[in-house]
């Protein structure tokens, strides 16, 4: 029996047109999973960017350092303040590099610590007020064999000249917080402490505040 002309004709477009529509529809596959790839690669390269900006220069968007005296009350009474964390420098310690000649000792609220991104990155951050936990570039420049659990001594000055001597048990190593690239605008962050203590009391020294704003704010405060 054969086959009619025109049957034949048509299995044979229809092999030939099932073979175009594979290959295309293979193509619009592929072409699918490339976007799909760039669009994550793009989304996770911005993220890490994002989380690199963050880690060097914190979320908050304004740092006022030397606050002066009830700073923080007449902030939070304003509207378009978001967050405010409170950073006291209690001291300053010597060092005998000349990368880090003078390091600020101090303490910080929870609010702050998150603001300005302070991981320990080693160990956990300090509970007591003995404890203590260093930037990794300040460690290095204090004693690079020191290691967790080990206890440092530092002489200290305060602001009003006061020296002494205090001794911690290193519980972790910070990330170099705020560090800014600026050279010019380098020594004022350097304010903010790179020995970083534990406990609650936050009496005397300087207060410097870490302050987040409402989205779209533009301020200028005079403090």
């Amino acid at each position: 029996m054969k086959t009619h002309p025109i049957l034949f004709l048509s299995l044979r477009s229809l092999r030939r047109h099932k073979k175009q529509f594979f290959v295309q529809s293979v193509a619009v596959i592929l072409c699918i999973a490339l976007v799909f790839l760039a669009v994550c690669f793009i989304s996770g390269f911005y993220r890490n960017q994002q989380e690199l900006v963050l880690s060097a220069y914190g979320a908050q968007d304004a740092i006022l350092f030397h606050a002066v005296q009830g700073a923080e009350k007449e902030l939070m009474q304003k509207d378009f303040i978001k967050e405010l964390g409170s950073v006291r420098c209690e001291a300053f310690a010597e060092t005998e590099t000349v990368f880090e000649p003078v390091i600020a000792v101090g303490v910080m609220d929870q609010t702050a610590i998150e603001l300005g991104r302070v991981k320990a990155e080693e160990g956990r951050l300090p509970s007591a007020e003995n404890e203590a936990a260093v930037c990794r570039s300040t460690l290095a420049n204090l004693n690079s064999a020191l290691k967790l659990g080990d206890v440092f001594e530092l002489e200290t000055v305060d602001i009003s000249g006061v020296r002494e001597k205090k001794s911690y048990v290193l519980v972790g190593i910070l990330n170099d917080y705020l560090q800014q690239e600026d050279a010019s605008r380098n020594n004022i962050y350097k304010l903010l402490p790179r020995v970083l203590r534990g406990g609650t009391n936050f009496a005397g020294g300087v207060e410097h505040m870490l302050v987040k704003t409402a989205a779209g704010t533009d301020i200028e405060l005079e403090l």
